[in-house]
């Protein structure tokens, strides 16, 4: 398994929101974290000043001095904030970013409907800027339009239509449960889930040119300012406590009256959703620094992980409360202030941080994702308070000894293990996989990284069924001795269930997956443990453990010959202290298991008798192919006289033949019938060949001297009445059933004269003679072997079924296993076997296993 590339600081430069306002004003850099991003121009023109020096002290004193002995004057080195933006005085330290104007990064980060809700990268060499650009519906409103139910008539029941209503209210009011958990939950969960679908899909509509302008310009005159607009968000919280209030004090009218209030509030709610939108779009952005060669995938791993999310979810809080927008106009606000009064940059942003949750969520994000965490946001919301959490899926494991400078692979579990199970890439219903998934619910459990106490107190908060059903999952899983299919079979959860709640505890990295932990099993220190990390393990591991050894000294007695892990107990009673020693080591990838591994291997013997015994068939084969050919050309000389000596006697009588007798006797002429040339040659060759009919004769000819005859026969006749391309057409296949019958007795003679293969005990240890020239042979995968190494596997099978039948069955069953993948230690998990039974087998079958062992 190759590690991912994945964010760092250096990588990872910067997050912002940029936000393109509907009226005159139009984009806005809004705000950025970390606050002071320096040019990456420095380098360069530090490199390039370097350059200059060397160039000058290379050159001769006459060319590097002019005629007067005075220095050339070289033109002055304009950077490009002086050629672009002179210095006027008013501009403040936030106004630019990396050494860009921000309002010019806000006009090119803030791209055109067709980028919606699309992967948008930019290069600004050596920066990479994406995002995912989301605008406004082209109903030029965040917020749904609500349709309340218009009134039935008097007479027919007022009751039942204001329960309705009241209840349509409510539910337009919040999301429902189920409606915040399809929004909220693939963020939890990690899934790829689409945006909502409120906005129409069809293209960016056609800008009109004319007849309209002059209106357009009415319009933006009319439409207030940012903090015009927070002003009047506040103004208008006002008034509606207000009107509530009121609404309250004359709870007690009549039931006409409250179907008015509602309807006029119901009016004047769908009357403030059909204003146009004030923010026309609003953009996250990430700024990365890549190394060379990772652009596309850090880019594809942070849009797909955390930016596509991040911007779902701030859609969502766009539409219930105008949050994004109103958090912009705040930001901005106060970045005017901080103008005004001249704010040290370190001040503002701090006062924005404490002012603004959208701001202090983008710190959030920065943070986490740079240092590789996860991302938990707090969003203050007009509508509730949301915590969403966004994360880069971090790796729990790594198959391949890191490099002695990646440092941030340190101190991850070293193994193999998920080589065939892929815990991360099951997909519930899909068939393609549903062996490798079984695989893993028989042979792997869950190790929780943290105490289960803790996580228990922690989802003892909600008290929904869901929440109940993965604590009970969290108690079972705090014993990592059994695996998920175990799980399910003894506390009544199906293995989907168990799949999911450790896929979601796996995700939140609150547990990994590992094979069940056995005292049987050999476990040594790990080579990718992190020394840094010693000192303060070794006090965590003092406090804990109080009666065991010190963690360096345990360490050290791990590092020798591997032994099971029951050696280092010093009694029975002690076993399950012992493995939750070994569990807490697991955690921190102090140690790792070491399994053993197995290909098949074909010994000389095997080799000769399968060669011996396919050589064989070969021969037998040819022997009849000769045959065969021998007795076309036979025929073909036969057809060939017939036909000739017929041709003649017909062109000379013309009156018909005789009829010819139903039932005859073949070795006897037909009665009406006349026999000239090669045709009563074959009749009396035949006639002299038919063996005799008593049962004490022997002078049965053989199958080739009969063959023999009849082709000598036929050929004496041919010359006669055969035309000359038949004559050459028999001519080649006589020599060709001569030139297989000539091969054929050569091989049958050099076959005869080889030693015919015997089975001994001990193939690995037959040194005959015949074997010497032959080498092993290794068998990669067995279970897709074809051709030789089918006829190999076949041939180790028939010797276990002369020895013992149930163990030339177990190896039907082993040989997919023996492929360098799959560990013996977990093969009886596989075959739902007893341990002991297995690795009864897998020892009888050690003859032909070639072993290695490594993690």
């Amino acid at each position: 398994m190759s590690f991912p590339v994945l964010p760092s600081p250096k990588s990872l430069i910067a997050v912002a929101l940029v936000m393109n306002r509907s009226h005159e004003d139009g984009p806005s850099f809004v705000f950025h974290y970390p606050p002071k991003v320096s040019s990456f121009d420095d380098q360069e023109e530090q490199s390039a000043a370097d350059d200059l020096i060397i160039e000058r002290l290379s050159q001769p004193e006459e060319e590097a001095l002019g005629a007067g002995g005075h220095q050339k004057s070289k033109s002055r080195q304009w950077s490009r904030d002086e050629v672009l933006e002179p210095d006027t005085g008013n501009e403040m330290p936030w106004e630019t970013f990396a050494g860009f104007p921000t309002r010019d990064l806000a006009s090119i980060l803030t791209p055109k409907r067709s980028f919606h809700k699309s992967l948008f990268h930019l290069s600004l060499d050596p920066i990479h800027c994406i995002s995912c650009p989301t605008h406004v519906p082209e109903t030029g409103t965040w917020r749904g339009i609500k349709r309340s139910k218009k009134k039935k008539a008097k007479g027919m029941g007022t009751g039942p239509s204001v329960a309705s209503a009241t209840l349509t209210n409510r539910q337009d009011e919040s999301l429902s449960p189920k409606s915040r958990a399809e929004v909220i939950e693939p963020l939890n969960l990690g899934a790829d889930g689409k945006a909502d679908g409120d906005e129409a899909k069809g293209k960016e509509p056609a800008e009109s040119n004319g007849g309209e302008g002059d209106d357009e310009d009415e319009s933006r005159k009319q439409r207030p300012s940012c903090t015009d607009a927070a002003a009047h968000n506040d103004d208008n919280n006002n008034n509606n406590n207000n009107n509530n209030n009121n609404n309250n004090n004359n709870n007690n009218d009549g039931n006409d009256d409250d179907d008015d209030d509602n309807d006029n509030e119901d009016t004047a709610k769908n009357n403030e959703a059909e204003k146009p939108s004030l923010m026309a779009m609003f953009n996250l952005v990430f700024f990365l620094l890549p190394e060379k060669g990772e652009t596309n995938e850090l880019v594809q791993t942070i849009y797909d992980h955390v930016l596509k999310k991040t911007t779902k979810v701030l859609k969502y809080s766009q539409q219930k409360s105008d949050f994004v927008w109103q958090e912009s106009c705040k930001i901005l606000a106060l970045k005017e202030k901080g103008r005004e009064m001249k704010t040290p940059m370190e001040d503002l942003w701090t006062d924005i941080l404490n002012a603004s949750s959208l701001a202090a969520a983008i710190r959030e994000l920065y943070s986490a994702v740079s240092t590789n965490r996860i991302a938990t946001l707090q969003l203050l919301t007009d509508a509730g308070p949301l915590a969403p959490s966004v994360q880069i899926p971090f790796p729990s494991f790594v198959s391949v000894l890191p490099p002695e400078n990646a440092v941030e692979q340190q101190g991850i579990w070293l193994t193999t293990a998920h080589t065939i199970a892929k815990a991360d890439d099951e997909i519930e219903g899909n068939d393609a996989g549903t062996e490798e998934h079984d695989n893993m619910a028989k042979t792997f459990g869950l190790l929780l990284l943290g105490s289960d106490k803790k996580i228990i107190a922690e989802l003892q908060t909600e008290t929904d069924p869901t929440t109940m059903a993965m604590i009970e999952f969290v108690r079972l899983t705090a014993q990592p001795t059994i695996t998920f299919q175990q799980m399910a079979d003894t506390h009544r959860l199906t293995i989907s269930q168990v799949r999911r709640f450790a896929r979601h505890f796996i995700f939140w990295r609150r547990g990994i997956a590992i094979p069940p932990l056995f005292s049987r099993d050999t476990y040594i220190a790990s080579p990718n443990m992190c020394p840094s990390r010693l000192p303060r393990a070794s006090l965590e591991w003092q406090r804990q453990f109080p009666m065991a050894p010190p963690l360096p000294y345990f360490l050290s007695l791990l590092s020798t010959s591997p032994r099971p892990w029951k050696h280092y107990c010093p009694s029975k009673n002690l076993r399950p202290e012992y493995l939750k020693m070994l569990a807490w080591l697991m955690r921190g990838a102090w140690v790792t298991q070491l399994c053993t591994f197995a290909y098949v291997i074909v010994w000389p013997e095997i080799i000769y008798e399968v060669a011996y015994n396919k050589e064989a068939e070969e021969l037998r084969a040819a022997r009849e192919l000769s045959e065969q050919t021998e007795a076309r050309a036979n025929a073909a000389a036969m057809s060939s006289s017939s036909s000739s000596s017929s041709s003649p006697s017909s062109s000379r009588s013309s009156s018909p033949p005789a009829p010819v007798s139903p039932t005859f006797d073949r070795s006897a002429p037909q009665i009406g019938r006349p026999i000239h040339g090669a045709a009563a040659a074959l009749v009396a060759a035949r006639n002299n060949m038919r063996p005799s009919l008593s049962a004490s004769s022997s002078t049965v000819l053989p199958r080739s001297n009969r063959s023999a005859a009849l082709s000598h026969a036929a050929h004496a006749h041919m010359h006669a009445h055969a035309t000359a391309d038949q004559k050459a057409e028999i001519a080649r296949l006589l020599r060709t059933a001569a030139l297989e019958k000539r091969e054929a007795a050569e091989k049958q003679t050099a076959h005869a004269r080889k030693t015919p293969p015997t089975a001994t005990a001990h193939p690995s240890r037959n040194e005959a003679p015949h074997l010497r020239d032959i080498q092993p042979h290794i068998i990669l995968d067995a279970k897709k072997a074809t051709g030789d190494e089918a006829l190999y596997l076949d041939a180790i099978k028939r010797r276990f079924a002369a020895e013992n039948p149930q163990t030339a069955d177990a190896w039907q069953r082993f040989v997919k296993y023996f492929n360098g993948y799959y560990a013996l230690e977990r093969v009886f998990l596989h075959e739902e076997m007893r341990r002991k039974e297995a690795w009864s087998h897998i020892t009888e079958m050690s003859e032909y296993l070639l072993c290695v062992r490594h993690w």
